[in-house]
């Protein structure tokens, strides 16, 4: 499949998206210097992406992964408990 490069794709710094077959967009968490650690600005970003994900006729399934070497699995919530729908809770 082409690497078609929606409009979309560049406005989420620190994402990174790949089409694939049938439907499949891989968005990758694309900060491996930071162990792909969230800042205000990606937060903001993986809030707003999936609006444009929803909106987007091609993509039917997301796979979300990191970019470099596994991290550990710890969730640190460093300024964003009072965002909308956070409320200082971690899901796995």
């Amino acid at each position: 499949m082409s690497d078609d490069t929606s409009v979309w794709f560049d406005k989420y710094p620190g994402l990174a998206f790949e089409r694939r077959d049938h439907g499949v967009l891989w968005m990758t968490i694309n900060r491996p210097d930071k162990y792909n650690a969230t800042d205000a600005q990606l937060h903001k970003g993986l809030s707003e992406v999936w609006l444009d994900i929803d909106a987007d006729d091609e993509t039917s399934v997301v796979v979300v992964t990191g970019a470099g070497r596994p991290s550990p699995r710890v969730v640190i919530w460093n300024g964003f408990r009072d965002s909308p729908g956070i409320n200082g809770r971690c899901w796995r």
